[in-house]
């Protein structure tokens, strides 16, 4: 279990920061 979460925290950690970076452009461009 400390492993599942010692993977998925980093990958949920880019994926916010991905969603961050992405979503004034996404606004910008609609």
């Amino acid at each position: 279990m400390t492993r599942h979460l010692e993977i998925l925290l980093p990958a949920l950690l880019a994926l916010s920061f991905c969603f961050a970076a992405l979503g004034p452009m996404v606004a910008a461009v609609a």
